[in-house]
């Protein structure tokens, strides 16, 4: 690929297979919400979350180092997989011995047995090859997906077919640990590096992962935090209806920017030595972003009621208040995500970890000062708020980073969306809710979203022509539409 082109010419396959891989991840978490309880997904949330922030501690960015990294020999290779595999050992000893204290904190014996088991299959994980990492390194998508598709399709089988024999929480936990022991293999039948134990470049390693590992810290704890204060006020089931809430309110994000970042995060890193490349590049998948989730995350809280009633069932109905708000939880990320990879790419993890740690602090004041009892509402609530602050500050700390970047960007890339969407939405609480009250749940949703999706669609086109047909992700697509068909 050309340093030039855009992102997008690669994240379009990038997305359209890392849906298929999403949409079994989400599939197999719809029948498990039918087969098991809430307090099952609360349990696994639980201990997730504090492995999750256990790993943040320990890792110190091999992934990242290599990929940033100009010209990695074997060295970097063996001593970045023998890191890993140190780092997954303490990781696991680290919380098999605290797993009694965390489940004490968490009011439930239960989270221990979870806890260890998850640990265990974490520490299986990192035995797996670190030459799949040269998939995103050289942008080989089509393999790196093969690679998770193959893992995740059969750790789907293997969980569901454990659900219904099992009908508990064993079920996520051994079914965990068997995809990881699987993923291992697979990832030295797909690719022919055999890495060995070496620590040799050690040191190189270490000192350009300092401020990476805080900043995994901090971000990870500041998009975590809410949930452990959750899970420590309340009970399982109201921790696993939360949990699920987000990961349904999550899909634009998972199935749109994760993807997308993917293909962002080394583009970046290949245009390091041209700001202006960069910041090309930046806008045009901000304006993607903003462009999908905007929308997305609106039509989500308006319909939120028969999403949950159609994908999850009734005994999840008490989650829709929280998944109206935390729908909106992806537009902040739209609008951070790509200057964030920016700053990556070019070194400032100092800069990013910062900024992770001041939103953190915002939503810890805010949480501590707060009247308001501990409800999965209200947690998500204050979430919001310190989300969308946090992101006002982390643009002007990137606007003072990067002169070159124009706020008129982020303008532009958002005014159509935001324009769009409020015409979406009045237009379906004005016309389309009236008409269809009397409709089942499926048809209401349905109707809802198509004629929300029209509307939008036909808002966004007609603004961008009236605007002359600026640059921009509408552009793009018109682009790319005229080569395919204009001939």
């Amino acid at each position: 690929m050309k340093l030039g082109d855009s992102p997008l010419k690669s994240a379009i396959i990038v997305v359209s297979l890392r849906w298929i891989d999403r949409l079994i991840g989400f599939v197999s978490t719809l029948i498990l919400a039918r087969l098991l309880m809430p307090e099952d997904f609360g349990l696994i949330a639980m201990a997730s979350i504090v492995i999750g922030l256990a790993e943040a501690m320990l890792d110190v960015g091999v992934n990242v180092f290599l990929i940033q990294a100009r010209n990695p020999s074997s060295a970097h290779y063996n001593t970045g997989w023998t890191v890993r595999i140190l780092q997954g050992f303490l990781l696991f000893l680290l919380l098999s011995s605290a797993s009694p204290f965390v489940a004490q904190y968490f009011g439930d014996e239960r989270v221990q047995f979870v806890l260890i088991g998850l640990a265990f299959a974490g520490w299986v994980a990192t035995f797996e090859n670190v030459g799949v990492v040269n998939f995103q390194r050289e942008m080989r998508f089509s393999q790196e997906f093969r690679y998770l598709f193959t893992r995740r399709i059969f750790g789907f089988f293997v969980t569901i077919g454990l659900a219904l024999a099992l009908r508990s929480y064993f079920a996520l936990v051994i079914g965990t640990v068997t995809m990881r022991l699987f993923g291992v293999a697979l990832s030295f039948w797909m690719h022919p590096m055999r890495p060995r134990l070496s620590l040799e470049k050690v040191s190189e390693m270490m000192g350009v992962s300092i401020f990476l590992m805080l900043k995994n810290i901090f971000m990870y704890v500041d998009g975590n935090f809410h949930k452990v204060l959750l899970g420590g006020g309340t009970n399982t089931t109201s921790m696993g209806g939360y949990t699920v809430a987000c990961e349904v309110a999550d899909l634009p994000s998972s199935e749109v920017l994760s993807p997308i970042n993917r293909v962002l995060f080394p583009m970046l890193t290949r245009a390091r030595d041209d700001i202006h490349e960069q910041l090309r590049i930046m806008n045009l998948t901000q304006g993607i972003h903003l462009l999908i989730t905007i929308p997305v995350s609106i039509g989500l809280c308006l319909l939120a009621d028969e999403t949950v009633r159609i994908l999850l069932g009734e005994k999840w109905i008490f989650v829709v208040g929280a998944l109206q708000i935390v729908a909106f939880f992806n537009i902040t990320s739209s609008v951070i995500s790509a200057p964030n990879y920016l700053m990556m790419a070019n070194g400032f993890f100092k800069v990013v970890m910062w900024i992770s740690f001041v939103q953190l602090c915002l939503f810890g004041f805010a949480f501590s000062f707060s009247p308001w009892p501990i409800t999965m509402e209200n947690v998500a609530l204050m979430r919001l708020v310190c989300l969308g602050l946090g992101t006002i500050f982390g643009y002007y700390v990137f606007k003072k980073l990067v002169p070159q970047a124009q706020i008129k960007d982020l303008f532009a890339n958002s005014i159509r969306p935001v324009l769009a969407s409020i015409a979406m939405t009045l237009f379906i609480v004005y016309f389309v809710f009236g008409a269809i009250s009397d409709r089942n749940e499926v048809s209401r949703f349905m109707i809802t979203a198509l004629t929300g999706a029209l509307v939008y669609g036909v808002t966004v086109v007609f603004l961008w022509l009236l605007q002359s047909r600026p640059a921009g992700p509408e552009m793009y697509v018109f682009e790319r539409l005229k080569e395919r068909f204009g001939k």
